[in-house]
């Protein structure tokens, strides 16, 4: 929990990459809330028709990213303070990044001449930020999209759908990119078998141990991303789970064989 940050109303650690000019904070620190805190609008889904926008004029319950997106197909957020424009009075604490809980287990095995180990590593809670669907997941036509936006609003198609159409891309950070960042992770696991080769040889061989071992063999997630265990937006090392398209990890799978004199 963040006690103090002395004259500071809050410190922003990392803000939406907009191209509109207009940056909000994503990722910082405010009093009274955990250290690692997410931020962002609520994501209200689209306007499905003119009729939702001319109603809102007299609720002003949503607004959406500029005057010239008040129409069907485009993205819309909770107006919090209900005065008709989208901005940082409207931004709401969306969870922390830092885990509930986070460990390991492991263990080794040993029959005779065969020993099996395994090493499972989890997280369980805590929140990430998947920047990258600021620009995949919102209907631009300058980048590849996620495959769920092919349930995006559309007129006749679609016209019950709460993803915004192709085209109308805004790039607002909002609880829609904010996911479960639990997981369980099967680090490693290894085997193998020493032959005993001294009577076979008449002791010109100690034994043969053939192992085979892999790293990073399978990922449980809820997450939409390739991985929740990440922080790729920046050099900040006190930057957690902010993740922009990081590479995933690579599975490797290691053969080895052993001869002793």
């Amino acid at each position: 929990m963040v006690d103090d940050i002395a004259s500071e109303d809050f410190v922003t650690a990392y803000s939406s990459p907009s191209s509109s000019g207009t940056t909000y904070m994503m990722y910082g620190y405010k009093k009274g809330y955990t250290l690692n805190a997410l931020w962002g609008f609520r994501y209200g889904g689209v306007w499905h028709n003119q009729e939702e926008v001319e109603r809102n004029k007299i609720t002003k319950a949503y607004a959406s990213a500029s005057g010239n997106t008040f129409k069907p197909g485009y993205a819309r957020y909770q107006d919090i303070n209900h005065d008709g424009a989208l901005n940082s009075d409207d931004l709401v604490y969306l969870g922390s990044a830092d885990p509930d809980l986070y460990g390991g287990i492991q263990n080794t095995f040993n029959i005779h001449n065969f020993t099996f180990s395994f090493f499972f590593n989890y997280s369980i809670g805590g929140k990430i930020y998947n920047v990258a669907e600021l620009w995949m997941g919102n209907g631009s036509p300058y980048t590849n999209q996620y495959k769920y936006m092919q349930n995006s609003w559309h007129p006749v198609r679609n016209p019950n759908s709460n993803l915004p159409m192709a085209g109308s891309y805004d790039a607002l950070p909002s609880d829609r990119l904010v996911h479960d960042a639990s997981y369980l992770r099967l680090k490693n696991i290894s085997a193998s078998y020493t032959f005993d080769m001294r009577k076979v040889t008449k002791n010109r061989l100690r034994d043969i141990r053939v192992s085979v071992s892999g790293e990073n063999l399978y990922l449980w997630k809820k997450y939409n991303g390739f991985d929740p265990d990440v922080s790729t937006s920046s050099s900040n090392s006190a930057l957690r789970r902010v993740d922009i398209g990081a590479y995933p990890k690579p599975r490797t799978i290691i053969f080895s064989l052993q001869i002793r004199y």
